[in-house]
């Protein structure tokens, strides 16, 4: 029984990779003394891969996805549908979001924009800034912004 969970989760795993989408931690339970399941709405993606989370933003490229207050991107062209908790689509924010290297997503307001150097954004309390070497892309309002890595760094 453990094997084939294991060969299940590899198999989901390369589905989901395929696609570009870094996956979430594995969290069983952040409320354990809480009743009944958290809703969430089921991404879909185009290699039939589902990933279950709230889908709180996008922009021109990317539906920005949050469970568990972990954030991540996935591409639009690698979405084949979305189910909404709701059963109808709700008005998604743009917001500005700066995407990393490393799967982690960042949501909030871009303050500054260094160019070839680094972006900070501003997330709920929290001042983030990212150089340049970490960014795999980043958007203001909606658009994706333009950037190079400088030389020296």
């Amino acid at each position: 029984m453990c094997s084939r969970l294991s060969l299940l989760a590899a198999a989901l795993g390369v589905l989901l990779l395929g696609s570009g989408f870094k996956p979430f931690p594995v969290v069983k339970n952040v409320c354990p003394l809480c009743k009944g399941k958290p809703s969430f709405d089921t991404v879909v993606l185009t290699t039939g891969a589902k990933i279950r989370c709230d889908v709180i933003a996008q922009n021109s490229d990317y539906y920005v996805l949050e469970r568990f207050g972990v954030l991540r991107m996935v591409r639009k062209t690698d979405v084949s549908s979305v189910e909404w908790k709701s059963n109808t689509p709700p008005k998604l924010a743009t917001g500005d979001q700066v995407l990393l290297h490393s799967g982690l997503a960042l949501h909030g307001t871009i303050n500054t924009v260094q160019k070839g150097r680094f972006i900070e954004i501003r997330s709920g309390k929290h001042m983030h800034t990212v150089w340049v070497s970490q960014i795999q892309a980043a958007y203001q309002g909606g658009k994706a912004l333009t950037f190079k890595a400088s030389p020296t760094q």
